[in-house]
């Protein structure tokens, strides 16, 4: 996202973009690892309602992303957040380890191969024929 928000067209068209899908009923989730003004303009906070940030190092970043200190004072527990829709909500958010995800995902991957074979289903180009 910090390489996307140096351009200025590049801003307006996320803005226009997260406009048009709030009243389209989209959602849209926006992540960057340096939460700091200069990557998160104003024109797209203003375009989010929710927010939700991690503990910060900094009373600054959390400024960045909340427009307040909270997401900073959170305690060192995994997980813990913030999350912002009108109300602070502070919030526990499930933690799955690198192994149990792999699992999950290889379980699932597996599932979806046998029912492709089953269906007879072949995708090309994003498009199921």
């Amino acid at each position: 996202f910090a390489v996307l928000s140096s351009d200025s067209r590049i801003i307006d068209m996320i803005t226009y973009l997260l406009q048009q899908g709030r009243a389209a009923g989209l959602h849209f989730i926006l992540a960057t690892q340096q939460p700091k003004a200069k990557f998160v303009p104003t024109e797209i906070k203003i375009n989010c309602d929710v927010r939700i940030a991690l503990r910060m190092k900094s009373s600054t970043d959390s400024m960045v992303i909340l427009d307040n200190p909270l997401a900073s004072n959170l305690p060192p527990i995994q997980g813990r957040a913030i999350y912002q829709f009108g109300d602070d909500i502070e919030l526990q958010i499930p933690l799955l380890k690198d192994d149990i995800m792999r699992n999950l995902l290889k379980d699932r991957k597996e599932e979806l191969i046998n029912l492709e074979e089953e269906n007879n289903i072949l995708e090309f180009g994003g498009e199921i024929i």
